[in-house]
């Protein structure tokens, strides 16, 4: 009897043994590193987005691309995006960095630069800090300083939205500006 009793210990304690390792075994635990880990890895990535008609209507080209399966979130490095106008590029952005969430929202940051591909108007560049873009709508949007920089033109302002289908931007806050009428004339 006392032979079966110490047996019957020994293996309950075998069997506990066996479920408190099982349960904190590193195979099973999913570490918060492991749910950031990507599930791809694009070097050299060109995306191209097209409208319900069939046009080409957004491309996004990157160094480097790394989606996140957890957040369905895409990380971008060094992310350059055309946003265009029936089959004419409209606008031009780049940044150091560039996160999607779920192919709606683009956010760009570290020296984020917008250009306007337009012959009939003058060049100008709108510089920032960090871009949100509303892929669907074509809205950009910051809270951060944006600097304007073309012939005759320096303006700076604290917060913008930009309507990229309008071409049209309304600054928030802090606006300061100056404009040479003239010279924008002559560099023409």
């Amino acid at each position: 009897m006392r032979k079966r009793y110490i047996a019957f210990v020994f293996g309950l304690v075998a069997l506990l043994m066996y479920l408190a390792l099982d349960t904190i075994s590193p195979s099973k635990q999913q570490t918060p590193q492991a749910s950031l880990e990507p599930d791809f890895i694009i070097k050299g990535l060109q995306a191209e987005y097209f409208s319900d008609e069939g046009q080409l209507n957004q491309q996004i080209d990157a160094e480097a691309a790394r989606h996140i399966p957890e957040s369905d979130h895409t990380l971008f490095e060094k992310p350059s995006v055309i946003i265009r106008k029936g089959t004419e590029p409209e606008w031009g952005m780049r940044a150091e960095q560039g996160l999607l969430k779920t192919d709606k929202l683009l956010s760009l940051s570290g020296a984020v630069q917008i250009v306007p591909f337009s012959d009939d108007k003058p060049a100008y560049t709108l510089s920032t800090e960090s871009l949100d873009i509303d892929l669907r709508k074509e809205i950009a949007e910051t809270a951060e300083l944006v600097l304007i920089e073309g012939p005759g033109t320096n303006l700076q302002a604290v917060g913008m939205q930009l309507l990229l289908k309008e071409e049209r931007a309304t600054f928030l806050s802090e606006v300061r500006g100056r404009h040479d009428p003239q010279a924008s004339s002559l560099d023409q």
